[in-house]
């Protein structure tokens, strides 16, 4: 009966950890594509 447990317990903190880490990209894409824009923008200034 703990072994079932044990398998529980695995596959939820799996679960939360994938949602979690999910949830931290969708937040980080936003910032990544400003620096990345930001970078593109130096270039083009430096270019011209």
């Amino acid at each position: 009966m703990l072994f079932i447990f044990y398998i529980a317990l695995v596959v939820t903190i799996l679960t939360v950890f994938i949602v979690a880490i999910k949830g931290f990209m969708e937040l980080m894409a936003p910032i990544k594509a400003a620096k990345r824009d930001a970078e593109l923008a130096q270039k083009n200034a430096n270019e011209s």
